[in-house]
């Protein structure tokens, strides 16, 4: 027997397909998800308070919202390059004493809400069983 325990570092990437994974372990990741956003709204109040300050910080962010309906091949294709390009990002970072600026860059590609229930429907499984929200702290195997 073991606890496990699904801190925020470790929770901030979920690129595997997560097939075989718990339940529990699954609500792990809605918790991670849940505390990185709320850090999302907390830095966004900022960033929005300095932008009032200071307009040139507005140049190293964006926000925007796409709500897209592409085929299974160009909707992967997209998240691959979206990979592929941070992946290039994080390899070719500029070290702040030359002048580098820290900033948070948080993807987000999920089927669509509207998308996930026909897909459940045509599964035979209802919306509130595949829901994998709660916080769960500690977990027993």
């Amino acid at each position: 027997s073991r606890t496990e325990q699904l801190y925020l570092a470790k929770g901030r990437s979920a690129l595997a397909p997560g097939t075989g994974v718990s339940e529990a372990y699954n609500r792990y990741r809605v918790r991670g998800f849940k505390l990185e956003a709320q850090r999302m709204v907390d830095g966004n109040s900022h960033y929005w308070g300095l932008a009032e300050s200071d307009p040139e910080v507005i140049k190293f962010g964006i926000f925007r919202k796409f709500n897209l309906c592409l085929s299974a091949k160009k909707a992967e294709k997209l998240r691959s390059d979206i990979l592929s390009l941070l992946s290039e990002a994080v390899s070719d970072q500029t070290p702040e004493e030359d002048g580098g600026v820290h900033v948070n860059t948080i993807v987000y590609m999920r089927p669509t809400v509207t998308q996930l229930k026909k897909w459940a429907t045509s599964i035979g499984v209802s919306w509130e069983e595949i829901s994998r929200d709660g916080i769960v702290d500690e977990v027993e195997d």
